[in-house]
Parts: C-alpha cells; structure tokens; sequence
C-alpha cells in the first residue's frame, strides 16, 4: 500500500492523483488513499494536465507554479510535486475532500 503523500528533502510534499478526463463537471473526490479528480478538460495538447493544476491550486490556495507533475504526464496516474506547504497542510485539505 503506498503512502498518499511524501515530503521530500527539498521541502516538498509528493502525492499521487488519477484523473478521470472528459468529465461532465469538475470534480476532487477522496476514497480510503486514493484521489481522484474530474476534469472537464480534453487530455490532448497537455489540456487536463493545465486544468489539474489550476485546480489543485485553487484548493491548496498556493501558486500554479508551486506545483509540478513529476510522472504520469500522459497517464491518468500523476504523481503531483507541490512546494512550499507540508504534509500536514496537504492532509489538512484530504479532510475536508
């Protein structure tokens, strides 16, 4: 079983998402250790990765550029790099999912 969320040495937090692209409304959803969030955007032209972003960013309340997507690029699986917040802020916002 993985962890949902790992702080690096660099002072940042990675944690793995799968998105479900095409959805008919946006959508953060959290089931036992998984994250899964919706996204009404089209996953070409790196279209949903931009819209994941956007959103992660508006929940955390934290820069776009604080946040990377380290794996998973072309995947539904994306392991998710964010810095500047920890672990604790992370499984903060888990809770109120």
């Amino acid at each position: 079983m993985h962890r949902m969320a790992k702080v690096t040495k660099s002072e940042s937090v990675r944690f793995v998402v799968h998105v479900k692209p095409h959805a008919s409304r946006i959508a953060v959803e959290r089931s036992s250790c998984n994250l899964t969030i919706k996204l009404t955007a089209s996953p070409q032209k790196g279209l949903a990765n931009r819209q994941l972003l956007e959103i992660i960013a508006k929940e955390l309340k934290i820069a776009k550029s604080c946040i990377n997507v380290v794996s998973g690029h072309k995947s539904r699986n994306k392991l998710i790099e964010i810095a500047g917040i920890t672990e604790k802020q992370l499984n903060a916002w888990r809770i109120k999912i």
